[in-house]
């Protein structure tokens, strides 16, 4: 598909295994929070994942090395993970440890929202909001990923369980209705598009995706 999803790397220094200070990502965390607090559309998750293509999530063990004893951090299938927010580790600043080699570990986010926010029928304009948010989100997390490519916002991708009953994405448009359908892995990319946000048509999803993430690319800023 040519599309990535919203991602950025944070340098990870190690003596044998990747790690990194526990107020880094107490601070990243804590961005994060505050971003899925204030736009409600939208869920900023922080993801962990090895850059070796046959390592997967499930073969991480990840930790905190406290003074008081190894806190473990539990990494879900996709890789995204939050730490206890806790100021006395702040204060302390352990490290959070990996079990893969340094300079493997790839620190990344993801934005997507809530399948459950949708209905079968709306705007055009209501559906992509979440992706113009987007924007204003990827500004804060570049702050604290230093380095981060800017990125830019191309649609959302809708993600189904089953494809049996061919869901699509019909977009009433005056200038001729468009129509998206899945493709053979269950995902629908349906495009940010300025005439359609100024036109604001009508959008039917007669089948509602399991899940629904936003879509971006490399910009030519």
């Amino acid at each position: 598909m040519g599309m990535a999803l919203l991602s950025a790397t944070l340098g990870a220094k190690a003596q044998e295994f990747a790690k990194l200070p526990y107020q880094q990502l107490y601070h990243v965390q804590k961005v994060q929070g505050e971003l899925t607090h204030t736009y409600t559309n939208l869920h900023v998750a922080l993801r962990m994942q090895s850059t070796d293509i046959k390592v997967k999530t499930g073969d991480l063990d990840v930790f905190i090395d406290a003074k008081s004893g190894r806190i473990p951090v539990k990494i879900g299938e996709d890789g995204s993970f939050l730490i206890p927010m806790r100021d006395d580790l702040a204060e302390e600043n352990p490290p959070v440890i990996t079990n893969q080699p340094r300079g493997t570990m790839l620190l990344d986010w993801k934005v997507g929202l809530n399948a459950s926010q949708m209905t079968n029928t709306m705007s055009y304009r209501r559906l992509m909001q979440p992706v113009k948010d987007c924007e204003a989100v990827q500004g804060k997390m570049r702050e604290v990923f230093p380095g981060a490519p800017k990125l830019k916002m191309v649609g959302l991708k809708m993600i189904y369980d089953t494809i049996k009953n061919n869901p699509q994405v019909d977009i009433a448009a005056k200038k001729g209705g468009q129509k998206f359908k899945s493709n053979d892995d269950g995902e629908i990319m349906v495009p940010l598009d300025v005439a359609l946000l100024e036109e604001d048509p009508s959008v039917s999803i007669p089948q509602l995706p399991a899940k629904v993430e936003i879509v971006s690319g490399k910009s030519e800023d």
